[in-house]
């Protein structure tokens, strides 16, 4: 069985997308389970399953390069300075955090903070109450 959608300029762009997130987590995968924390020579010496040799000694000399483990490290240490995890597409916790304290004039607890991440509309409900997961305001 075969499905078939029409070719628009926006599928394409989408399917691009899709690729490319399944791309980039495929070798967030190889570098973390068959590169960090080992010696070069002994990581490009072993090719991981299904990953050409060539390819994988070209991706390994642009992990090992310097400018990439400079990235890595501003990486690590901007990942140093989050406190919360970023859950919420384009509003940060924190803008929703300060909208909350706006609307309710009091800080929110952690079980709201954290029930907002699987909410997928805004935190509050016109009534002024929370919106859990269930959908149940309170």
């Amino acid at each position: 069985m075969w499905y078939c959608w029409d070719r628009t300029p926006q599928t394409d762009k989408e399917m691009l997308q899709h690729m490319t997130a399944m791309h980039k987590g495929w070798r967030g995968m190889l570098k973390s389970k068959h590169y960090k924390g080992k010696i070069f020579e002994d990581v490009v010496a072993s090719v991981p399953l299904g990953v050409d040799s060539s390819d994988w000694q070209t991706i390994c000399q642009k992990w090992n390069s310097r400018e990439e483990q400079d990235i890595a490290e501003r990486n690590k240490q901007n990942r140093t300075h989050q406190n919360m995890t970023y859950r919420r597409g384009r509003t940060s916790i924190y803008q929703l955090k300060d909208d909350f304290v706006k609307t309710h004039q009091r800080e929110p607890d952690r079980m709201e903070v954290l029930g907002w991440g699987d909410v997928k509309t805004s935190p509050t409900v016109p009534s002024g109450g929370l919106m859990t997961k269930a959908g149940i305001v309170l």
